[in-house]
């Protein structure tokens, strides 16, 4: 393999990991805006898996470009110019602030993934990439927790909304049961549409009094429950990257991406 082609290569598995992260981070946000943060969509949290995973495989496959300082601009900087271009839209300060976080976070496991590939005498992805794709993933469950804390849609009025709906339309159900079982006439007199509303009105103005004086820690709360979340959904991801991580490296191989180099090497041991 050619410098010129180790360096096309290069910038190309780069510039995936960039657009991967873009459009990962943007699908956060997306979601967060429009689903909420107690509504599961399951047609967004596919698409938002499957560009992690994609993005697990791509930082996977740049791992024979790494050396004693280009994995920093190959995988962190794409990573977090990408994150960061979403976030800036929402807080440019606290955004620069949460990118430096994320950029030293996988930095820091990456340079692990190094140290551990030198110590082992055979090239096993599934093991010397595990600290650099486990901190890829906590680095990600970083951004959606970085999400909220900018605050893209209202913690409190999400709160608000979700006891008003749940706790109405138990009101109504019991009014109904309790009204109608008792004196049909009195249930048919009831106006149970302005009933509801009256009732949902209530609830929202008392829970609103109820969270006002909290209102400043909604959003560090519900960043910790994000957070907490995401790290079930790593979980899985990373069972699935785990097993076919071999399938990635064998079909990197096989298409001319990548190839194998034995390197003689000495090893030290201890005896009696």
């Amino acid at each position: 393999m050619t410098k010129k082609s180790a360096y096309i290569k290069t910038l190309i598995i780069t510039s995936a990991i960039f657009v991967e992260s873009f459009f990962l981070t943007k699908a956060f946000i997306s979601y967060f805006e429009t689903e909420g943060y107690f509504s599961l969509n399951p047609t967004s949290l596919s698409t938002i898996c499957l560009l992690m995973l994609a993005l697990t495989y791509t930082v996977s496959i740049s791992s024979p470009a790494w050396n004693e300082w280009s994995q920093f601009a190959i995988v962190p900087l794409p990573i977090t110019i990408g994150v960061y271009l979403n976030l800036f839209k929402l807080e440019p300060t606290n955004a620069l602030v949460f990118s430096a976080v994320l950029f030293l976070v996988l930095s820091f496991f990456i340079e692990k993934s190094i140290n551990l590939e030198q110590m082992l005498a055979k090239n096993i992805p599934s093991v010397f990439l595990r600290p650099a794709i486990k901190g890829l993933l906590l680095g990600i469950s970083i951004v959606a927790a970085c999400i909220v804390i900018l605050n893209p849609r209202d913690s409190a009025q999400e709160i608000t909304d979700t006891v008003e709906e749940v706790t109405t339309n138990k009101v109504t159900e019991i009014l109904r049961n309790k009204l109608g079982g008792q004196n049909s006439s009195i249930s048919g007199l009831l106006d149970y549409t302005s009933l509801e509303q009256n009732i949902g009105d209530e609830i929202t103005t008392q829970v609103k009094k109820a969270i006002e004086p909290y209102k400043q820690i909604i959003n560090v709360l519900m960043a910790v429950f994000v957070f907490l979340a995401m790290q079930g959904i790593n979980t899985i991801i990373y069972l699935i990257y785990s097993i076919t991580v071999g399938v990635v490296f064998f079909a990197a191989e096989k298409t001319g991406l990548m190839r194998k180099e034995s390197t003689q090497i000495d090893k030290e041991t201890l005896k009696f």
